[in-house]
């Protein structure tokens, strides 16, 4: 699994532990992969129809696969990416968890793991992003 492969795998996983997913999300997630900032690997196409479609890939696997999948590319992740941009990839992960202005367990129980790995304090993130609901932001 390169960076690439990681950074689709994480936001994915992110994106479906509610059971809801939105038309739009995938492409979402695609055009902030493209707009990232660095390479994701060599012989990677980065256009938006190539991503969407590697998202729509990973809707094959059950849970459990997805789950190990996740794990991995948390790993490879944090070893191939500065402290910025696992920060910056944990904040568009938070962004997608907030959109609903409601957060699931699972999908806190997720992001403190990425937390964890990439010694990023999520519990702060979280608590600030209900703060936020509770004043009517973060719409």
């Amino acid at each position: 699994m390169n960076l690439y492969e990681a950074g689709v795998v994480i936001l994915y996983t992110i994106m479906t532990i509610d059971g809801v997913i939105d038309e739009e999300e995938p492409k979402e997630i695609a055009r902030f992969l493209l707009n990232f900032g660095f390479d994701f690997g060599e012989g990677k196409k980065s256009d938006l129809p190539s991503l969407v479609m590697e998202i729509g890939m990973l809707g094959a696997l059950d849970k459990q696969s997805l789950m190990k999948r996740w794990k991995k590319a948390v790993s490879v992740f944090a070893q191939n990416s500065s402290e910025k941009e696992c920060e910056k990839m944990a904040l568009y992960a938070l962004d997608m968890i907030c959109a609903d202005r409601i957060i699931l367990p699972e999908e806190e129980e997720l992001f403190d793991n990425l937390g964890k790995a990439w010694n990023i304090d999520t519990d702060t993130l979280i608590s600030n992003c209900k703060d936020e609901f509770n004043k009517g932001g973060l719409s």
